[in-house]
């Protein structure tokens, strides 16, 4: 080391004195200083690391997540068919098309519909709803409904491809038009070249003074007749022919108007390939318009575009042609052979009801019934001889729900299972299955007494809905066999839930005819609450008050009236000889039953 080096103050001075001038003299850091400017530069690259680190995390974070969420979960299988696979992303753009299919169909239903104040309302409140749906698909739960018609249409897909049986772009196109375009293509304006004929026929009676100012004919066989052609708008014509009555000032002509109503609509036939093509897109056109045009003036986004629309309505009318060229397949029209099996019957009774006593013994119930079997025998001899028998269900028939309809119980199936839900009693149904229409049933027994039946209407489906009925259950024994025949998976597998102990089925309840309703008691107004103030003047009086004599006749009623309510009518110990199987009234219900 030089001299220099190791003693700085004398290299100060040399160089202050060979530069002629006083030069600052550099001082050496201390120890202390060098550490903390160590411990500093330290902590500066710890934090940088941290900071690094933080960074690079929340990077992975991110890029974790938008993975998961744009490729992991989008591509997890939801359902599976054989080999096909359906992924998330895959059910979310089912789901969307589900969800055009409603709307197409509240449009369709709107403009069918729209006018009428019972349904309008309803029906302006299912897409806007719908179209709620469309924008939360990703943050909902699976619905399960897609996901089995998915299953349902790759299972159906596959057997029809198996018989051969494909379905074209084509005749998609020819179906939606087919059945979309009466309500969303206008109908083509046709020139107007129909015309209304007036013919008028006059009818000469009598005689005519020579004086007169009209020249009719003297022979009762001459018929003037008058011709007049005016140019149709409306599509319904109308014919007039007037007859004439001879008067002394002329024939006077009374027309006799007969409206000839409008013809009906009848059912576009099959479009066209080219025509069905063209078309198509116009339909699916002015049914996403009207949709689009009900969101936006609800000021929300809308959330099903047109593509869907196009792939919702192609999905499903590719599905339904599929289903009917299979259950054609399955069964033809030469192969099918209708019956006269009936469908529903209608009928009316006349009940006379036998009321035992819950200890009574066969023998004391066989008693009962024996007393009132000649009753009805004799009922029965008068119906097939003529009697009216909504006369005889009004005067003697003891089931309160039919005895005012003249007996009629309304229709019921095999069954017994009617329109409203109530279920009658099978040794009555099977009698009224088995009679003829008109005829009269043989007095039958059941539980509530003696029933005499009549069957006034048959119903028996015509050849038609027959074949579609049998085709229907042909298809879904079919659709079974396939679903079996493949491997169908869900994913995550459905959790197996405990069988459950198997309960007997429960008898229905069964009914002596129609039910009567309880009538709803009416309520009586309540008393209005006078208020005490409490300043010294007493209660408040209301404003308010019905005049004196109204007050007095509610208050104080007749002493007649009060003597009939306390005494009933001798006529009322007869009546209780009537057993009534069903309440029909509020009072009836609380009186006991013996």
């Amino acid at each position: 080391m030089s001299d220099a080096s190791k003693n700085p103050q004398k290299k100060g001075k040399g160089a202050q004195a060979a530069g002629g001038k006083n030069q600052p003299i550099a001082r050496r850091p201390s120890q202390r200083t060098l550490s903390k400017k160590r411990r500093e530069e330290r902590r500066q690259r710890l934090v940088m690391t941290v900071v690094g680190v933080a960074v690079g995390l929340a990077v992975l974070a991110l890029i974790i997540g938008v993975s998961y969420e744009q490729l992991w979960t989008p591509s997890r299988p939801v359902a599976r068919v054989g080999s096909t696979t359906l992924t998330r992303q895959e059910y979310w753009q089912e789901r969307r098309y589900a969800l055009a299919q409603e709307v197409a169909q509240n449009v369709q239903l709107q403009v069918l519909f729209g006018d009428n104040p019972q349904f309008g309302g309803q029906l302006s409140e299912r897409n806007p709803a719908v179209n709620l749906q469309a924008g939360t698909i990703r943050d909902t739960d699976i619905n399960e409904q897609t996901v089995n018609d998915w299953i349902d249409e790759q299972v159906i897909q596959s057997g029809a491809a198996e018989m051969g049986i494909e379905v074209s772009t084509t005749d998609v196109n020819q179906q939606i038009v087919q059945e979309l375009g009466p309500i969303f293509l206008p109908e083509p304006a046709a020139p107007v070249t129909a015309t209304a004929t007036v013919t008028g026929t006059a009818e000469v009676t009598g005689t005519v003074a020579s004086d007169t100012t009209a020249e009719v004919a003297a022979d009762e066989d001459e018929t003037p007749e008058a011709t007049e052609t005016a140019t149709a708008t409306e599509t319904a014509t109308a014919t007039v022919t007037p007859s004439a009555t001879v008067t002394p000032g002329g024939p006077t002509l009374t027309p006799t108007i007969t409206d000839t109503p409008a013809p009906t609509d009848t059912p576009r036939p099959t479009p066209e390939p080219d025509v069905a093509n063209e078309q198509a897109p116009e339909v699916i056109d002015a049914l996403y318009s009207r949709f689009e045009t009900e969101i936006q003036l609800l000021e929300q986004e809308v959330n099903l575009s047109r593509a869907d629309f196009v792939a919702g309505l192609e999905e499903q009318y590719r599905q339904q042609l599929l289903v009917e060229r299979v259950q054609a397949e399955l069964l033809s029209a030469d192969s099918f052979t209708p019956t006269d099996e009936r469908r529903r019957v209608r009928a009316r009774q006349i009940l006379l009801a036998v009321d035992a006593p819950e200890d009574a013994t066969e023998e004391e119930i066989d008693l009962l019934y024996a007393e009132r079997r000649d009753e009805a025998a004799e009922i029965v001899e008068q119906l097939r001889e003529g009697a009216d028998f909504a006369e005889l269900a009004d005067e003697v028939s003891d089931d309160p729900g039919s005895r005012e309809a003249g007996g009629d119980l309304g229709f019921f199936d095999a069954e017994g299972v009617t329109e409203s839900g109530a279920v009658y009693l099978p040794e009555l149904v099977e009698t009224a299955f088995d009679l003829e229409e008109g005829a009269i049933s043989e007095p039958i027994r059941t539980q509530f007494g003696w029933h005499i039946v009549e069957v006034t209407e048959v119903e028996i489906p015509d050849e038609e809905q027959q074949l579609s009925d049998e085709r229907a259950e042909a298809f879904e024994t079919w659709l079974e066999e396939q679903r079996a025949d493949l491997t169908i998976e869900r994913f995550p597998a459905p959790t197996p839930t405990a069988e459950a102990t198997a309960m007997p089925t429960p008898e229905p309840e069964y009914l002596p005819g129609p039910p009567t309703m309880v009538p709803t008691p009416t309520l009586e107004p309540t008393p209005e609450i006078i208020e005490d103030t409490d300043d010294g003047f007493g209660p408040t009086l209301p404003t308010e008050t019905p005049p004196a004599d109204e007050d007095e006749d509610a208050a104080t009623p007749p002493a007649e009236a009060d003597e009939d309510a306390a005494t009933p009518p001798a006529e009322a110990d007869e009546d209780e000889n009537e057993v009534t199987p069903t309440a029909t009234t509020a009072a009836d219900a609380e009186e006991p039953t013996p």
